[in-house]
């Protein structure tokens, strides 16, 4: 028996034109039809979507002794796409067929007539190896015009097979939705929309319907004061630049082009030529200005390809559209089904999930005692704790409310009320509005693997607005996390952790296990968070607050214009928020903390576990006890380590015999492992992570020459800044390990810089680099590894929490060089910082720190000027100066002037403050920073000052950066020096007394002002240093 099938179906041709779907068709022995048919017809039918089209092909078989009819098949032609072929037997003039005609022939030749929805294909070619045409084609008409149909020249039994390319519109994915277009916002208008509102509106009980009149009025303000923007599609090769100046010059262009036109004099085509010109000058620059936007993006996190089409857009390539999926409600719902059952307890393992069921009753007992106890955090709350929370940059992505940080930043007085009374209501009902435990998904393809998706979720900005001021209450409250848990952790950092396993190393046979979490965010259990946050002494409102938060969260998945419905998601700590980085540190801490041996460190950067075991006794021994224990405790936490990518280490020593397990299952041995980007080899000699290094940079010194086209219109500032940012920021991230690196190794990777100059400056080969580094001003990549290690160790030397990196670098500080010989990377590390950095930047004895809602000891206020300073003229800042000071200023108050000087010739400093005749000035040390020098200022100001009796203190100070240092909750730099300051406030504060703190502009003419200056730079030429600060900001 014999048939013809459709074989295969495909976008067609790789050749230009628009896509086609290939239809194949031959003999194929045996098959049996897959519906009911006549006797001796058998039909094989097939729907196919391709893009745009949905095609009914049928492939029939009609042996010579049976009749067909076809008019109800053919029919279908009318109102579907159809594609009817095969071995019919027909023979008729009318079908090309040479052969007599049959009865076949004739009720085919009849269809085609009547039914004018279909045509035929074929060209009279033979489908058949001895001559004949038994193999017809039929096709819709509106598909017919641009079909090709052929006989395929080597696929053959008796019978050829056919061929037949059919046009294919693409599937167009749905256009975005229109946005709010924030840089041309009236937020005047947008205030006072709110303002009325606010005015009216009576707060209900219902905490949903609360959220959602606070929602719907911001949206409501939006509408009304921002204008909305649709994307558009059309692709102009000057659209990645383009903006309002571009657009003012090309439009003079197309003026003066007309004019020429119309009166073509040598005058107007100098002035054409003139504006050409311009506009070209201004184009130009309108390029490098966002291209140097572009490469201050870049970092080493940034992926390759981003940089690529970064390229390809600048040199007038148009953005790739993005294929549209053919069910794009189904692959929501499927993708949404995939990611909320990551965290699902099934992924657990069976014991795990029995432990989480008896530990349940019991912490789920000590939550609801927890939160009928009263705490000091349950009062509500204030004013100042939400202008904190607003407080942050750019814009992101919104969740399914679309109201982004700007609009609560402009929301105003009324707006910031009404947000305030919904939040006090969500904290004292201890739930939170179901729309902030909503996310929108959004799935974008991995950099590495885009065919696997990596779920982004987007939140509500209100409700993360919340989080910010709950997420302040609960530092406060539990305090600063175990000095081995790096990540999410304020003023540290994957280097911090890469330091702290080197020193723990210390050039010793060691043991590592780098242990992996599997679905560690996903499957993290909400009832173990609640339980630490308990045994942390979190009580009341906050631990109903975040119980509910926590829990019965959901999620949706977006994709293409259509959204999945919600599914909730059982385990895990929401993804996207403000909260959740502390919450799950809080887990990590409790492995952190676990009762190891002597000389064993657990280390956490997030889910990434570094066990590190070294010291006298059995290594090995210990370290099976560590992971007994840590496997144990990630039991209790709901947590899953998978021992397949679990990997063991000895370092500076051999592999054992020994095997370690983990779950029952023995872990592998490696000779290298790649541990927050850094490749960790077992003699420590780096030399793998510096030929992954020279990889990585290579291929991105390729993006940097493609730069260099006259297309990508990259300069020299454009080149540079993209090389300190995505080339040179590699190097910087692996400084710690690179210092231990070999002369010969260190010298292979300065190629790395010295190609990068080469191309920035466009010299030979042949260039010197000490040359190039002067023109480029970039000092070699040896000297930044060791600048970039002194400035990491005195950080963590100044920090205050004490771990196993200070303790080593300071028993390292006190001993010989000569003792440190065997340890070439300890000893490079001594050597790079000096000894003023050996004490800690401790916080005053004097200072307390504060709870979130306490006001600030002192009253800032800063001169409004009508421009910014460079815009303003002298005398115009003078003017509102000297209103500013009128303003602020009581009677009977003790009225400072305040300033700091340093001298960049000698790098000497000083800093001075001035009151009623008296002159307060001291000598700084040598090189400090100019914050520095005016934070000490404020410093001498105030301690005369709380000698005194005025009720008020007024401090005019021309320090910006100051003013907002000691405004920050939390100091990063000169912590000692700034709280000393907020101590002197706090005291002055306890006393009764209030002190205001003024910024004005400098050098424009005020009196005070003026005589700080002089007295600063006076105490900068003193003889002796009076004041000794740590100096940070030279490295």
């Amino acid at each position: 028996m014999e048939r013809r099938c459709a074989e295969d179906a495909s976008h067609g041709d790789q050749t230009a034109g628009p896509p086609r779907l290939k239809v194949l068709q031959w003999n194929v022995q045996g098959l049996r039809p897959k519906r009911h048919q006549p006797q001796g017809v058998e039909v094989l039918a097939l729907e196919l979507q391709v893009g745009g089209l949905l095609l009914l092909v049928y492939n029939i078989y009609r042996s010579q002794r049976h009749q067909l009819e076809a008019g109800e098949l053919l029919s279908l032609a009318s109102h579907s796409s159809v594609l009817v072929a095969g071995d019919l037997n027909a023979h008729h003039p009318m079908l090309q067929s040479p052969s007599p005609t049959n009865e076949t022939g004739r009720h085919l030749a009849v269809l085609l007539e009547d039914i004018p929805h279909v045509r035929l294909l074929n060209t009279g070619e033979a489908t058949h190896t001895r001559g004949g045409r038994l193999d017809l084609t039929l096709v819709s008409s509106d598909l017919a015009a641009d079909a090709i149909w052929e006989v395929h020249p080597t696929l053959t039994s008796d019978h050829f097979a056919t061929l037949t390319s059919l046009p294919v519109a693409p599937p167009v994915p749905p256009r975005p939705p229109p946005r709010w277009n924030i840089r041309r916002a009236d937020w005047s208008r947008f205030q006072a929309s709110l303002d009325k509102w606010w005015a009216d509106y009576q707060p209900p009980d219902d905490l949903h319907q609360q959220e959602r009149d606070l929602t719907a009025a911001i949206q409501t303000a939006a509408t009304t004061a921002i204008p909305m923007c649709a994307p558009s599609r059309r692709h102009r090769t000057d659209w990645w630049y383009y903006n309002d100046e571009v657009r003012e010059h090309n439009h003079r262009v197309n003026l003066q082009r007309k004019l020429y036109k119309k009166r073509p004099n040598p005058n107007n085509l100098r002035l054409l030529q003139e504006v050409v010109a311009l506009a070209r000058q201004v184009s130009l620059r309108a390029k490098e200005d966002k291209w140097l936007e572009w490469c201050a993006t870049f970092s080493q996190h940034t992926s390759l390809g981003q940089m690529w089409r970064s390229v390809r857009t600048a040199s007038g390539a148009a953005p790739p559209r993005p294929a549209a999926h053919l069910h794009p409600q189904q692959e929501a719902e499927r993708l949404a089904t995939i990611f909320t059952s990551r965290g699902s307890s099934n992924q657990l393992p069976l014991h795990t999930r029995r432990t989480q069921q008896q530990l349940q009753p019991h912490r789920d007992e000590a939550v609801r005692e927890g939160m009928e106890v009263a705490d000091m955090t349950d009062r509500p709350f204030s004013l100042q704790e939400l202008q904190q929370a607003k407080r942050r940059g750019r814009d992101t992505a919104t969740g399914a409310d679309g109201v982004p940080y700007s609009m609560l930043a402009h929301a105003g007085p009324a707006g910031d009320a009404a947000l305030l009374a919904t939040l006090n209501a969500s904290w004292t009902a201890g739930r939170l509005p179901p729309a902030w435990k909503e996310a929108d998904i959004q799935p974008i393809p991995k950099p590495r693997e885009p065919s696997k998706l990596r779920p982004i979720s987007l939140l509500s900005c209100l409700a993360k607005t919340a989080e910010k001021m709950v997420l302040s209450r609960l530092q406060w409250h539990i305090g600063p996390s175990h000095p081995h848990i790096f990540g999410y952790t304020r003023g540290v950092s994957t280097a911090d952790s890469i330091l702290a396993l080197m020193t723990h190393i210390n050039h010793r046979p060691t043991v590592a296990v780098f242990i992996d979490l599997e679905k560690a965010f996903e499957l993290a259990s909400p009832h173990a968070i609640l339980d630490t946050l308990v045994k942390k002494g979190v009580r009341g409102r906050m631990l109903a607050w975040l119980r509910d938060f926590l829990q019965h969260r959901r999620a949706r998945v977006r994709f293409q214009g259509h959204k999945s419905s919600f599914q909730e998601m059982e385990n895990g700590t929401p993804q996207g928020s403000i909260l959740s980085p502390l919450l799950f540190n809080l887990l990590m801490e409790q492995l952190v903390a676990l009762p190891f041996h002597t000389g064993t460190v657990l280390l956490s950067y997030a889910d990434d576990l570094a066990l590190m075991v070294t010291g006298k006794g059995n290594k090995l021994r210990k370290t099976q006890q560590a992971l007994d224990l840590i496997s144990e405790k990630c039991q209790d936490l709901g947590l899953k380590i998978s021992a397949e990518k679990t990997r063991a280490m000895m370092l500076k020593a051999a592999d054992p015999a020994w095997q370690l397990r983990v779950q029952g299952i023995d872990l592998a041995w490696t000779n290298s492992y790649q541990y927050l980007g850094v490749w960790v080899d077992k003699r420590l000699s780096f030399t793998t992570h510096a030929a992954y290094l020279r990889e990585r940079t290579q291929a991105r010194l390729n993006v940097m020459r493609a730069m260099t086209r006259p297309t990508a219109g990259a300069t020299f500032s454009v080149l540079r800044l993209y090389y300190v940012q995505a080339v040179r920021s590699l190097v910087d991230y692996s400084a710690l390990v690179l210092l231990a690196l070999s002369p010969n190794q260190q010298e292979r990777l300065e190629v790395v810089q010295n190609t990068a100059m080469r191309t920035m400056l466009g010299a030979p080969r042949w260039t010197s680099a000490c040359v190039m580094q002067s023109e480029t001003s970039l000092v070699p990549l040896t000297t930044r590894v060791q600048h970039i290690t002194a400035c990491r160790i005195s950080r963590v030397l100044q920090r205050d929490a004490e771990g196993v990196t200070q303790r080593r670098l300071r028993l390292a500080a006190t001993q010989g060089v000569d003792t440190l010989r065997r340890n070439p990377w300890l000893l490079q590390a001594t050597l790079a910082h000096t000894k003023d950095w050996l004490q800690a930047d401790l916080p005053a004895p004097t200072y307390h720190a504060p709870p979130p809602w306490e006001p600030h000891a002192a009253v800032f206020s800063a001169t409004q000027l009508p421009a910014s300073k460079s815009q303003c003229i002298t005398e115009e800042m003078r003017q509102h100066a000297l209103m500013a000071i009128a303003q602020v200023t009581e009677p009977d108050s003790a009225v400072y002037y305040t300033d700091g000087s340093v001298d960049p010739d000698n790098g000497r400093t000083g800093a001075a403050a001035i009151t009623r005749g008296t002159e307060l000035c001291e000598r700084t040390s040598n090189h400090c920073s100019t914050l520095q020098t005016e934070l000490v200022a404020i410093q001498l100001a105030l301690e005369h000052a709380h000698h005194r009796q005025e009720p008020t203190v007024m401090l005019h100070t021309d320090s910006r950066a100051g003013l907002q240092a000691l405004q920050q909750p939390h100091p990063k730099d000169n912590v000692g020096l700034i709280t000393t300051i907020l101590g002197i406030l706090q005291s002055i504060a306890a006393q009764g007394r209030q002190v205001k703190l003024n910024w004005i502009p400098s050098h424009v003419g005020v009196r005070g002002n003026e005589f700080a200056d002089a007295a600063a730079k006076r105490a900068a030429g003193g003889p002796q240093i009076l004041l000794n600060h740590p100096v940070l900001s030279m490295v």
